[in-house]
């Protein structure tokens, strides 16, 4: 991991915590806020200013907001919204806090990520189970194949 100095009004200013949302600031107008989760991986660590932090407030839960910006992200509204300079196109924070941002109740909330998670797990494992189907249809028609048989 590389690292930087900052100050202490610096280190306080892009310090990281727990449930913190980081946004991709600038990049090609595809990939323009693609966006991940901070869970304290790494101890006193921040960010740079290439990237946008989201922090939740006390009414909106860290996973509800990383699953609507990641809706927003595949449904192109970053692509949409960013400007564009030469070949880098820039959501910029004032664009972010121009975004509309549901905050259902906490309870709708928790249940809207308890599914999207499943949802997501069930969707890898469904992945790694055609995997495994696509490996062992290629070793049958391997086999096959030398035993003379066509497939």
């Amino acid at each position: 991991v590389l690292s930087m100095d900052f100050d202490n009004r610096d280190y306080a200013k892009y310090r990281l915590i727990h449930g913190d949302i980081l946004l991709n600031e600038g990049q090609s107008r595809e990939l323009v806020g693609r966006c991940a989760m901070y869970s304290g991986q790494i101890s006193d660590c921040c960010f740079q200013n290439t990237l946008l932090r989201f922090r939740s407030g006390p009414d909106l839960l860290p996973e509800f907001s990383l699953l609507y910006f990641q809706f927003l992200f595949y449904r192109g509204t970053f692509s949409s919204v960013a400007t564009q300079t030469t070949s880098i196109a820039h959501l910029g924070s004032d664009t972010l806090k121009k975004l509309y941002m549901p905050i259902p109740p906490r309870d709708d909330q928790e249940a809207i990520v308890k599914k999207l998670f499943a949802m997501k797990e069930s969707r890898g494992l469904l992945k790694a189970n055609t995997a495994d189907l696509l490996a062992t249809r290629s070793a049958l028609i391997n086999t096959l194949g030398k035993e003379g048989a066509y497939v």
